[in-house]
């Protein structure tokens, strides 16, 4: 007989798709894997916020003055 994957003692077994714990490697410790977070100030908060309703204001309220006139 053959050890080729159609023996009788093979049946059932996948060998195409067999299951790994992780196919990439373990990082390095001193390697950063994502970049830092850190505390958003009162002030950025803000800002953004009011960027946020000036862009809401442009976007929604734009077409409703158009649609007015």
């Amino acid at each position: 007989m053959s050890d080729s994957p159609s023996d009788a003692g093979d049946v059932g077994v996948d060998t195409e798709h067999e299951h790994h714990e992780s196919d990439t490697p373990e990082p390095r410790p001193d390697e950063r894997q994502t970049a830092p977070q850190g505390p958003y100030t009162t002030g950025q908060v803000t800002t953004g916020f009011v960027v946020a309703l000036v862009g809401m204001a442009v976007v929604f309220g734009v077409p409703i003055l158009l649609t007015l006139s």
